[in-house]
């Protein structure tokens, strides 16, 4: 797993990795052996929390940034379904993904996300 050059912003970006969703944590790295084992590259992760905007997951930790132009079509389309897969985002609305690709104003690009947990826990115990 690599992150974003920049000196500064790899250095924050491993720091934040630490601070994410222990979740999130794992599908990354889950997506990184994905990615190593049947692709042969690395995922580089280019953005984790940030704190500009309270609607995002990222603002959370529950969000990540992939860049995606490391990857073709077809690689992209495999481990969207993989990861898709193997993790859901959440049983009771099955439109949303863990792992998809979009352009959100920043360039495509793959975004990895968890929900709540313990909010929705929290929630089924009531």
């Amino acid at each position: 797993m690599k992150f974003k050059e920049e000196k500064l912003q790899a250095r924050l970006l491993k720091d934040e990795f630490f601070k994410l969703d222990p979740m999130l944590q794992m599908i990354l790295c889950a997506m990184n052996l994905y990615t190593e084992t049947f692709i042969g590259k690395e995922i580089t992760l280019t953005s984790l929390i940030r704190k500009d905007n309270k609607k995002s997951p990222h603002y959370y930790g529950r969000g990540a940034d992939i860049r995606s132009f490391d990857f073709t079509k077809k690689e992209i389309e495999h481990l969207l379904s993989y990861i898709n897969e193997k993790f859901i985002y959440d049983e009771n609305r099955p439109n949303l993904k863990t792992l998809i690709c979009h352009d959100a104003r920043q360039g495509i690009h793959l975004h990895a996300q968890v929900m709540d947990y313990h909010r929705m826990n929290n929630a089924r115990a009531k």
